[in-house]
């Protein structure tokens, strides 16, 4: 099939899921695995002025930390596995957990704009999952969220949705304001 095209997909999100089961085969070859303490591989697939796709191959049982998107909008769409979606909303100054959705292969999760999410990859015994991420625009300037140090990461735009071990990955730290 060769590639999607992929900034016709990425203009035309609610279009674009249905148009990969043609690739499906194609981009699960494509799964990157994850690195020893990550919980998803990326492989980035496309990036434009218009916006970036991006393929993540999880390791089953991982979760990522709670993230935004930048202010950008997008789609996830679960190319196999099962996964837990948690939103996150900020109440008194907290991140608090929020409603939780189960997404299983097929299923094209909505990205919106100024959201905070996380992922849960189940262990279903076949390894994980594969999701392709589709946003617009490219993400610059994601946050990591990580309510265990109270603290919020701006991280860099080669960094996945996880606190960074390396120092270089994060661009600013911002605490969060103190308990009453």
């Amino acid at each position: 099939m060769g590639a999607p095209p992929w900034p016709v997909l990425l203009r035309d999100l609610r279009g674009a899921a249905p148009l990969l089961v043609p690739a499906r085969a194609e981009l699960l070859a494509l799964r990157a695995e994850p690195a020893a303490a990550d919980p998803y591989g990326r492989r980035p697939l496309h990036r434009d002025a218009v916006g970036e796709v991006m393929l993540a191959g999880w390791r089953a049982g991982a979760e990522c930390a709670p993230h935004d998107h930048a202010g950008g909008e997008g789609m996830v769409v679960v190319l196999a596995g099962t996964f837990t979606e948690t939103d996150w909303i900020w109440r008194d100054g907290n991140l608090e957990r929020g409603a939780s959705r189960r997404w299983g292969a097929g299923d094209a999760i909505p990205v919106a704009v100024g959201g905070i999410h996380s992922m849960r990859a189940h262990d279903d015994g076949k390894g994980g999952g594969t999701t392709l991420h589709l946003y617009r625009p490219a993400i610059a300037g994601m946050r990591v969220f990580d309510p265990a140090r109270r603290e919020t990461l701006a991280v860099r735009d080669d960094c996945g949705a996880w606190i960074p071990r390396d120092e270089a990955l994060i661009v600013s730290r911002t605490a969060w304001r103190s308990r009453p």
